[in-house]
């Protein structure tokens, strides 16, 4: 579903909307099967069971657009083929924000009557200044982060992008990217531990 690579071009070829969703159901089925085999030789009462939320990206919604586009492929693909529900995840629609322990997250949030995502050389401080809540977004590939003080302390988070490889399509702008995860730890009231664990650290430590 790829609009940018014309058909017929070098970006276009090989792409598979199937191979995309299977990769995405392979890589949740891992994630839960971490879970399940640190719960297995635990009692019920000490077992780890995490919300799971999937926040609907730019990706994702090109699903919706092209069923608007093409209506005739109604029932054929759809959101329901990312098997969210299956899988125990909620999955929160493309640019509606989900607030967690005072915190809203989203593939990316908005600004201005285009709804463009947040973004500027200061994506943390724009995010803080623009949302006037504490906020966490993807998206963009690089990672900022910021904090407004007062009596209420206001957070922002862009949080980079978890994998290693490097793509064509983006050029020098590889480069820029934070690669890692990020992990927001004693959550409340909009504030938190933030610790970031680039790919380095994560391989060294899990790999």
């Amino acid at each position: 579903l790829n609009t940018y690579d014309g058909k017929g071009s070098r970006g276009f070829q090989g792409a598979s909307y199937w191979r995309d969703i299977d990769a995405g159901i392979d890589a949740r089925l891992r994630f839960q099967a971490q879970i399940d085999n640190h719960n297995r030789s635990r009692r019920k009462s000490d077992r780890y069971t995490p919300r799971k939320v999937f926040c609907l990206g730019n990706h994702e919604n090109r699903i919706t657009r092209f069923l608007n586009e093409e209506p005739r492929f109604e029932g054929i693909v759809g959101l329901q083929d990312l098997q969210s529900k299956e899988l125990g995840w909620e999955q929160i629609p493309f640019l509606q924000p989900v607030e967690i322990a005072g915190i809203a997250f989203a593939h990316y949030h908005v600004s201005g009557v285009r709804s463009m995502p947040v973004g500027g050389l200061h994506q943390a401080a724009s995010l803080v200044h623009k949302q006037l809540k504490s906020c966490v977004m993807g998206h963009t590939h690089t990672a900022d982060f910021s904090i407004r003080g007062g009596p209420d302390h206001v957070f922002g988070l862009v949080v980079g992008v978890y994998t290693e490889d490097r793509f064509d399509y983006a050029g020098p702008a590889n480069d820029l990217w934070w690669r890692g995860a990020c992990l927001l730890r004693n959550c409340r009231n909009g504030v938190y531990d933030l610790e970031m664990w680039s790919m380095d650290r994560i391989k060294a430590r899990y790999g």
